[in-house]
This record gives C-alpha cells, structure tokens and sequence, in this order.
C-alpha cells in the first residue's frame, strides 16, 4: 500500500488487527502475563551484539523523559509517498527521528544494513508466521527490536530469543523449557508464540500501539497505567508523569520506524544488501540422546551449522527425555541423515531422581561423574535439576545389588488404604518435612513407622518404609526395589540373626556358670569385653552371676556344637535381655 505522509498525526489501521481468533481474551481479574523484556534495557550486562548496544546508545543521547507534548514534525520530502507498514503509526517526533537516524546517520544506515543482512535468515519464516496467526507480517520489527534477529541473545534477568521471551510468558503461549530444550531459541516455535501473544494483546488493549508497549513493559503495568489515568489514548499515556516508561515510548516509536524502513530498502539505502541465506530445512525425527555432533558426522554437516538450525537444542544433544525429537536438517542433508538413522541405537539413558546423587548414578552405571556432566552438556559445577534423565556415556548394565538392603521397622502393619507402600533411602540434605511433602505422606506417619526424634537430622543411607499417598511423583523419585528390601522388625530374632549374618557371626545365649567372669566369656567367644558389656547392656566393672543368661554373638567355630546344651540354652532371644538390678554392682 502507498500513500502520501502528512504533517501532524496520521493513523493507519493495521490489515490483520481487526481479526478475532478463537483464543480467549482474559478479563480484568484475570492473571497478568508476565512482560517480556526489551533487550535494549536489559542486555547491557548481558550478551548484548553491537548493534544493539549502538542503538541504546542512540537512544539514550536523542531522547530524554519529557512531560510535554510530543513535537510533530513535518515529513522530509524525500519520503512523501513511501510505503506504509501494516501496523497503525503515528508520525509523532519520535518516530522522525528514528527515521532521520536509519536515513541519514552514518552510524545508523550501517546498524539497519547489518540487521537487513541478519533479518534475511529469518525474515521469510516470520512474516509467513505472522501471515498465518492473522497478525501484520511488520511485527517482525519486534524481534529488530528485542534482539537485533539473533534466536541465541539471553539478558540477565532471563529474557531470551528472537523476541525475548520470559519463561513463564513463553510456557503460556506453547514453548517448552526444560534441562535440555529452550524453544524460546527456536526462531520457528518462538515467532510463532510470538505472533499469538501479541494479537492477544491487540486484541485486549484494541490499537497496535498499546499492545506494542503492553509487550513491552507489562499487561498488568500497562492496564494499571490506563486505570489510573482513566484514558486509552497511547499519546496522553505517553506524555503524562509516570503514564509509561520512557523506554517504552521509545521501543513503540522504534517498531513503527523499523517497519518504514523495511517497506522502503531504496529510501533507506537497503536495496543493495544482499540478505543472509535462509535457515531453511526441514525436521527428522531422532532418536533421544544422540549429540548434534553425531547426527551431522552421519550426513557430513558441521556440528555448528546444524547448531545454527536447531539454538533451543541447549546442550547439543537431542532430548534424552524423549524416545523422538524432531531435528531440523538442511533439505538436501535429511533424506541421508533418515537412512544413516536407521543402522542406529537409541543411547543408554538412566533418571537422577529424588533422593539420588550424580556419584551413586555413575557408579551403579560404572561411569564417571565427569564423564556423565560432559555427555550430556552440563559445566562441572552447574547445579542438574531433579528429576533429569542423562545419558550414560558408554553402555553398561546396572551394577545388580550385593545382597538385599535391611530395612528395620517398629511395626508389621499393612500399607494405609489408597497409598502405595516404597522404600526410600535418605540422602544427604534430607530432612523429614523434605520427604513427607514429597511423598505426600505425613511427618508423624514416618516417626513412629521408624521410631524417629524429629528434632534430629536423619543420615543418609538411612532406608525409610514409606506409604506414599495420591499424587506423589514416585517416577520422580531413587527408590530401592521392593524386591532388594527385606523388612525387618526392629528387636525380633530375624532382625538380630539377620545383622549377624552378614557379619559372619550367629548369635546365641549362654548361661553363666559358677566361676564365669565377664571378661573370661568375652575372650572365650571372640569378643572384647566392651563388645559383650554393650550388647547385654552392662557396665564393664559389672558382675554376673550363676544362673545369667547373656546374649553372645560370635563365630559359627565357637558356637555350641549340634546337640550340645548346657551351658547354652535353646534357641535365640527375641531381644537382648535387660540385666537384673543386682547384676551390676
């Protein structure tokens, strides 16, 4: 469309902003999306490209915070008849000046060639993109604006991507964010995100321009802004104390310039820019875990070129968490990368879970720690989430257990009505409020089930029997195998002779005879007389007597013989007994 520019306000009513969509506006009550950030005031502490870091230092020299009225300029005559952008503009002195600046500065043709030059990879898809959301294809000013056209730029405060998008903004409009993936740095996912936040918020607000400065400075920000000054005019807004950020009116005024520029490249010097080649390809589908590395060895790419086509590929690894994920490929690269795919194996992958460390995960899976973090992308001291599945760098089998792990209970009871009963071992850090939340089970339930002090800190290697109640994340959680569990009741013959057992020992009771010392038994069956005072619970000093019946562990050698009696008794105790009052003295 071309028309003349007038001197003073002009107002052009965006082609695509009068479409409605299915998606539901929401109502005043409802939440505030969270802003995204423009990177011009948030990037420079972060990995901010010159251009932009020259743009912000245009911006912060030629615009200043003013009360008064906006100067409307009169147009050059050297852009009466440009073509207008599909979005509404107002040719207030803002935007003149970004025009002046793009036009005749040195310092900003240059910045508008070289974003024209990186806008070419993308420029194709985002207009397209926005085509199909029925939003104005010269949206794509605001990914010029909030990252320059580069899917990899991240500011300090989280922002991230081609329109830098905060997480929880971007998992409302459909990106995922995960260990491994950050779709906010797919250029495909993200503008489309993009194209449905910003129709949303045209929709609720009813004029481009306040949906611009919505995107930019906050839903919520901008709704309390309007109630206050009880106006929707974006040009009142803009002008009255504390109304929008300063930052704000500039971003508006920079899209409305940006999308000037790009409709009119011989105006603005840009028509003989050659434009990047498009990052075009096409997606197949591979196996979870394997390294970007290894799918462009298979096809004959360099890793950093299929990095380039797939930025919120994180770690430069296909998810582990998946059994597919769609790679996008160049189009000549993917029928050869489909058939090299199918000679394949999908990597070994294990689960660091609740109650599980990076160092028992590589030794069950007789690997390294460092050789785990390195596969699967992580520093050596970046904190992994729990729960993450990693990939094990080499195949190997799970270490099976040494022998069943002993789990000493106070009680025999059933697991309670709706709960699934498991078998938890302590980490370090665990506390009981940390497990029973987890668990969804009570800190009380686990007290008595264990006999616990809740004023003390539990151990780690400690075994908790726990009935887990609706909703807790078992999947998400180390358990050890019910089948590797032998439950023991704390106190009981099987707890002892069981503990013992493993000791190589048996336990047996022996009653004392006339001449008998305590030292004298200790020596006799093996032990030190400490180890025999403590496990019948006398003092060291203390006497016994005829008649006594002690509780002796010691070596199946020294144990009575079969048939043998006195001075043994028959069988085992049920619990080491209490010595007699008069047995000390």
């Amino acid at each position: 469309m071309r028309r003349s520019w007038f001197a003073g306000l002009v107002s052009l009513v965006a082609f695509g902003g009068g479409q409605t969509r299915a998606q539901a506006i929401p109502s005043v009550a409802s939440p505030e999306p969270t802003p995204t950030v423009s990177v011009l005031a948030t990037l420079s502490a972060g990995n901010e490209s010159p251009e932009l870091a020259a743009l912000r230092a245009f911006e912060e020299s030629a615009f200043r915070a003013t009360t008064d009225a906006p100067v409307v300029a009169a147009l050059p005559d050297a852009l009466v008849g440009a073509t207008l952008p599909d979005l509404e503009v107002r040719f207030d002195d803002a935007v003149l000046q970004y025009l002046a600046y793009f036009r005749d500065d040195p310092r900003g043709r240059e910045l508008l060639r070289a974003w024209v030059r990186r806008a070419g990879r993308y420029d194709g898809m985002i207009r397209a993109t926005m085509r199909a959301e029925g939003a104005p294809e010269d949206l794509r000013c605001v990914a010029l604006a909030e990252s320059g056209f580069d899917p990899t730029v991240r500011s300090p405060v989280g922002a991230a991507g081609l329109f830098q998008f905060m997480p929880e903004t971007g998992r409302q409009y459909g990106l995922d964010l995960d260990a491994y993936v950050d779709e906010r740095h797919d250029p495909v996912a993200s503008t489309r995100a993009a194209a449905r936040y910003l129709m949303h918020l045209r929709r609720r607000f009813g004029a481009w321009e306040l949906a611009l400065a919505a995107y930019n400075m906050g839903y919520g920000a901008l709704l309390r802004a309007i109630r206050k000054y009880n106006t929707n005019d974006y040009a009142t807004l803009a002008r009255v104390e504390a109304g929008l950020p300063f930052e704000t009116t500039v971003y508006v005024a920079k899209i409305a310039a940006c999308g000037i520029a790009l409709r009119n490249p011989a105006r603005f010097g840009l028509d003989d820019v050659t434009p990047d080649a498009p990052l075009e390809g096409t997606t197949v589908d591979v196996p979870g875990g394997v390294s970007l590395a290894q799918v462009a060895s298979l096809v004959g790419l360099e890793a950093s070129e299929l990095a380039r086509h797939n930025p919120h590929l994180r770690r430069g690894l296909v998810p582990p968490t998946v059994a597919h994920y769609p790679v996008r490929v160049p189009e000549l690269a993917a029928e050869a990368l489909r058939t090299a795919l199918a000679s394949i194996d999908r990597p070994v992958v294990a689960r660091l879970r609740f109650g599980d460390t990076l160092a028992h995960l590589a030794e069950r899976h007789g690997t390294e720690v460092a050789a785990l973090r390195a596969q699967n992308g992580f520093a050596t001291d970046e904190h992994i989430p729990i729960p993450t599945t990693l990939v094990v760098p080499r195949p190997a089998s799970p270490r099976a257990p040494d022998r069943a792990v002993p789990v000493a209970v106070y009680d025999e009871s059933a697991a309670a009505e709706g709960t699934r009963r498991v078998y938890y071992r302590v980490a370090e850090g665990d506390d009981l409020p940390r497990i029973a939340a987890f668990f969804r089970t009570q800190e009380a339930t686990l007290v008595a089930t264990h006999q616990l002090d809740p004023r003390a800190a539990l151990q780690a290697g400690m075994v908790l029997r726990i009935d887990a109640g609706r909703g807790a994340a078992l999947d998400d959680a180390y358990l050890v195998p019910d089948h590797e569990v032998q439950v023991l009741v704390a106190g009981t013959d099987a707890f002892f002779d069981h503990h013992e057992r493993l000791r190589g020992r048996v336990r047996i009771r022996y009653r004392v005879q006339t001449g008998d010392t305590l030292g004298g038994l200790a020596a006799r069956f093996g032990l030190t007389l400490g180890d025999l005072a403590r496990i019948n619970r006398l003092g060291r000093a203390g006497r016994i007597r005829a008649g006594q019946t002690l509780i002796v562990y010691t070596s199946p050698d020294l144990a009575p013989r079969v048939g043998e009696a006195a001075p043994f008794t028959e069988g085992t105790a049920s619990s080491a007994p209490r010595a007699p009052e008069d047995a000390v003295r």
